[in-house]
């Protein structure tokens, strides 16, 4: 009986033992998992705190890109304020230079003083002061950079001249005004607090004009006659009628915005010419010239540009207007 109550204690003890042991290595485990977690936690902490002070530090990207834009705006409205002021300063200038009157050199001095160098102020032979012109018309229309601070700009302008003229009978003289218009290269220097004409004014012949290429409208040429109607109907309302009716020609997909109405300010007057075309990619574009009365005086004025129909059954509707009758883009 002893020996069977010994054995019993035994066997308890060993399974007490295994237990602890058990539970031990399952503590072991569980605090090396939450060694495991706490640096990984402790980590991430660290990562969003460097990153944090990293962004703090660095800009935003979009404040990067608005900043950016506003350095773009603020350098374009600064060449443009430059731009206006040199046209500007240019301009006033010529106004005085290109008007004098008979013993007006005193005058004359005074007058471009406030734009010139001491150089050209004091200069007495500008004009001879025998006649009399006076500047109706400036515009400063280009510039040329000379250096970094000396510009050549040039302006148009139309003086009107008034001359002593022998009569028909040649024995008096009579007051005669002739206007006439030249260009001057005006060579402006470019100052810490503004500009100075340093030197005189050089008369020069200067064009603008180029050239200009014309490529024909590439395509299937179609009966006009089938969209003569259309066109006329189209035009009689922009020129003259409400906006309602002029919409009523239009296709659904039409820019109103380019069909508003003259309110008879123009009166259609008649076709001139109608060609139509169906290109390579299908559109139908007519090339029109017309004849518009002017309700002021009654003049016809000539008028040509396109316009960009579609068909729908045995309607024709008006799809785009543009000024261009040749050299289109597809």
């Amino acid at each position: 009986m002893k020996k069977e109550r010994k054995v019993k204690k035994q066997k308890e003890l060993k399974i007490k033992k295994a237990k602890k042991q058990k539970n031990d290595t399952y503590i072991m485990r569980k605090n090396a998992a939450m060694k495991g977690l706490r640096a990984v936690l402790w980590l991430l902490l660290a990562f969003i705190f460097v990153k944090g002070i990293l962004v703090s530090i660095r800009p935003d990207r979009t404040d990067e890109v608005a900043g950016m834009i506003e350095n773009f705006k603020s350098e374009f409205y600064a060449q443009k304020d430059t731009n206006d002021e040199v046209f500007g300063f240019a301009q006033n200038f010529t106004q005085e230079y290109l008007t004098y009157e008979v013993d007006g050199q005193k005058d004359f001095q005074e007058r471009i003083k406030p734009y010139v160098s001491p150089k050209i102020y004091e200069m007495n032979d500008i004009y001879d002061f025998k006649s009399k012109a006076k500047t109706i018309y400036v515009q400063a229309y280009r510039k040329v950079e000379y250096s970094s601070n000396q510009l050549d700009v040039y302006v148009k302008a139309t003086v009107e001249y008034e001359m002593q003229q022998l009569t028909e009978d040649k024995t008096t003289y009579e007051t005669v005004s002739k206007c006439e218009s030249s260009t001057l290269k005006v060579p402006v220097s470019i100052q810490n607090n503004g500009f100075c004409i340093e030197d005189l004014p050089m008369y020069v012949s200067d064009s603008l004009l180029d050239e200009c290429e014309y490529n024909n409208l590439v395509g299937e040429e179609l009966e006009s006659n089938e969209y003569n109607t259309a066109i006329t109907n189209f035009l009689m309302a922009y020129y003259s009628q409400e906006q309602s009716v002029i919409d009523y020609y239009l296709s659904s997909d039409a820019d109103k915005s380019k069909f508003m109405g003259l309110n008879t300010r123009y009166q259609f007057n008649q076709i001139r010419d109608l060609s139509v075309y169906k290109t390579d990619s299908g559109k139908v574009i007519c090339l029109v010239k017309v004849g518009i009365l002017d309700s002021v005086n009654a003049a016809v004025v000539s008028q040509q540009f396109n316009v960009q129909v579609i068909k729908d059954g045995d309607r024709i509707y008006i799809q785009d207007i543009n000024t261009k009758t040749a050299n289109l883009k597809e």
